[in-house]
């Protein structure tokens, strides 16, 4: 991440046995950022963290897009902005 002038969305979603991460700019130009967790919620936990240490707050908590053929949630989002100094 090179900037945290504006937020960016994230977007999980489950790819076979990975979970593929897509990160959405204010511009909505779109990267994909490699994870190592195996489970959606693991997903969640490792981008959070990644992005706090960037200087990132989340907003609001995952919000699920899709969900599977099982009923789980297969698709969540969250939007997180850049942390202001009273933060």
């Amino acid at each position: 991440m090179n900037s945290t002038s504006s937020g960016v969305e994230i977007w999980l979603r489950l790819d076979g046995l990975r979970v593929v991460c897509n990160i959405v700019n204010a511009d909505e130009s779109t990267y994909r950022r490699e994870i190592d967790s195996l489970s959606l919620r693991g997903a969640q936990r490792e981008i959070t963290g990644y992005l706090i240490g960037y200087g990132y707050r989340p907003e609001d908590g995952w919000t699920v897009e899709a969900v599977g053929e099982s009923g789980v949630a297969a698709e969540p989002w969250r939007r997180f902005n850049p942390a202001t100094d009273g933060q």
